[in-house]
């Protein structure tokens, strides 16, 4: 498999606006995405192509954790005498949205991980 780190970070680095600097510092959320969509993927051979798509959906995957994490740690809401601001924020939403259209972009290439149930014939 030709997928590689340096790429999906380059790519999640677009995403979340940050700069080079900065980048080092979310390797392990692209680490975390790549082994993710690694451990769905139905093959590890990978035509280039292929392993374009699977890169824009880790970082896509990794943008969406990023998202979640960012809107955590920033306060929704503050006060200052009479004056209250509250912050209405979809970006989670739009995150998650974005993740899964990334995620139906390569669904040929995951496994759906099918269930099957048999039927067991009890005597009893």
């Amino acid at each position: 498999m030709n997928i590689k780190l340096s790429n999906i970070l380059s790519r999640f680095s677009v995403l979340a606006d940050i700069d080079e600097g900065e980048r080092e510092k979310w390797q392990p959320i692209c680490l975390k995405s790549l082994r993710q969509i690694k451990a769905m993927l139905k093959s590890a051979d990978l035509n280039s192509e292929d392993t374009v798509r699977v890169e824009d959906a880790c970082a896509m995957l990794a943008f969406y954790n990023y998202v979640m994490l960012m809107n955590v740690r920033e306060d929704k809401s503050f006060s200052a005498g009479d004056v209250s601001i509250t912050k209405n924020d979809n970006a989670c939403k739009l995150a998650y949205d974005m993740w899964i259209e990334a995620k139906a972009s390569i669904s040929d290439l995951l496994d759906e991980g099918r269930f099957s149930f048999r039927s067991v014939r009890y005597d009893g």
